[in-house]
Parts: C-alpha cells; structure tokens; sequence
C-alpha cells in the first residue's frame, strides 16, 4: 500500500513537471513506476515493463512532437534559450498567466539579441508558443498513457 501511495505522489508531482518546467515530469512519473516496482519485486508487470516499454515510450518520446514543431519554424539557438529563460522567468515573476506568456516573450528577445528584425522575431515568438504548447500536450498525453498502462500492468484497473 505504501509503495502505491509513493507512486501516485510521484505521478502528481509528474504531471505537475508538464506544466512547470523545471520539475521533470516523465521522469518523476517512470520513477514512481520504479519505486513501486522496487517495493513489490518487480511483480506483476515484470523487469521487461520498468525497464523496457516504459522507458522507451515514456523517457525517449515525450519531447519528440514539440521539438519537431520548433524546428520546422527555424528557431534559432537564441529564441530556444529566450523561451526556456522567458518560461522560468515568467512562472517565477507573475505564476501560472507566466508560463504561458513568458516563452514567446523571451523568444522574441532571443531573436531580437541574435541580429534578427523584429517582424521575423515575433512570427518565431508564435513558433515557439506553438511547439512548446504541443510538447507539453504531447508529454501530458504520454504520461496519462503510462500512468494508465501501469495502472492496468499492476491489475488496479
């Protein structure tokens, strides 16, 4: 029971990293599979399960969508930095509003620090409000998968 409580706080605190960006959410939510994994020796699922389909779906493809989505607007190095800083900044000065507005804003100052005009810089603002909004809903979808997929591993559901 014990390790099943563990593990749900692990999958909050894993849903919670989609939207903040510094909590690594997939990662929280592999892990609390693990620990649970850990506390009832590796069964029902089995070693293949934690070590194998999960790792593979949960850790190696969450990011893929959104980073696709990023470089087919041709953002530079600068606004990617811009948004990441524009997302930590944003969430840390205003809150939750910061995380959405915060990304195009330091994606335009990235753009604008790197020589760019500024019409260029604010369509690669929307490119990076674009990708970044479907990584974290591609991630968020991953993660219900896994979580959903241990659920049901582990005959809870």
């Amino acid at each position: 029971m014990f390790g099943l409580l563990l593990a749900c706080f692990l999958f909050a605190a894993g849903l919670a990293g989609t939207i903040v960006p510094v909590i690594p959410g997939t990662l929280l939510i592999w892990l609390g599979m693990f620990v649970y994994g850990l506390l009832n020796s590796f069964s029902p699922p089995g070693w293949s399960f934690y070590f194998g389909e999960s790792v593979a779906l949960g850790l190696l493809g969450a990011g893929a969508f959104g980073d696709r989505l990023l470089r087919r607007y041709g953002l530079s190095g600068y606004a990617v930095c811009g948004g990441i800083l524009g997302a930590l900044a944003g969430a840390l000065a205003v809150g939750a509003t910061g995380i959405f507005w915060g990304p195009p804003m330091g994606a335009v100052t990235g753009e604008l620090l790197s020589g760019r005009p500024p019409d260029r810089a604010l369509v690669r603002a929307f490119g990076t409000l674009a990708g970044l909004s479907a990584n974290r809903f591609f991630k968020l979808l991953v993660e219900l998968v896994l979580i959903g997929w241990f659920l049901s591993a582990v005959r809870l559901i």
